[in-house]
């Protein structure tokens, strides 16, 4: 995995600023979700998945007690995925290029600049989004004040849908060349990244 997942962050960080910011989806705040015991619980997923049963959607929201997940897709990838976890239904859109638009808030818990502005939290965090649902993958660098720089990035797993990796590093003054990327986000401070396992692994999960 973390061979495929630094040569594709190569490739793409050379196709950052012509095509990827192009994307336009629209993120959101938020997952759009219900409680799976909420009186509309079954509407919310028949809006989402329109192919979903009453008695498969009751068959799933039992299944999690001991799956603790369960995803149904459309034969259209670029139709919405339903989810069910943790006793909520999510239903997520898909980007035209077939890949999950995640929400603002999927980025809590993975990479994360403490001294960031909230604004600036929210545009970086907006522009991977975009990237993956344009590609899958995504990249991005934050200068700091001493002129280093972290390089971030994040790519779906095509074997685990559910999952998305990351990860960051530090680059010193004149190991990274700005024009590589765009926009450039700044903090002034340091990086944090969470990691789950075990094994420890830096992923997380969509639902």
């Amino acid at each position: 995995m973390k061979i495929r997942f630094f040569s594709i962050l190569c490739v793409t960080t050379l196709l950052t600023p012509i095509y990827l910011l192009n994307a336009q989806e629209a993120v959101p705040d938020d997952y759009e979700s219900v409680a799976v015991d909420a009186a509309d619980a079954y509407e919310f997923a028949k809006a989402c998945l329109p192919s979903v049963s009453v008695a498969s959607f009751n068959h799933s929201v039992r299944s999690t007690a001991e799956k603790q997940i369960s995803i149904a897709a459309p034969s259209d990838k670029t139709k919405p995925m339903l989810g069910i976890a943790r006793g909520r239904a999510y239903c997520i859109r898909m980007s035209a290029h077939k890949y999950p638009i995640l929400p603002l808030t999927f980025f809590d818990e993975t990479v994360y600049f403490p001294d960031m502005q909230s604004d600036e939290v929210r545009k970086l965090r907006s522009d991977l989004s975009r990237q993956l649902a344009a590609t899958g993958v995504a990249t991005a660098l934050v200068l700091t004040d001493d002129e280093s720089a972290f390089r971030i990035g994040f790519v779906f797993n095509n074997n685990t849908p559910n999952r998305v990796y990351y990860h960051g590093g530090l680059l010193k003054k004149g190991e990274y060349d700005e024009k590589d990327f765009r926009p450039i986000y700044r903090t002034k401070g340091a990086m944090t990244i969470s990691a789950r396992g075990p094994p420890s692994e830096h992923f997380k999960s969509i639902f």
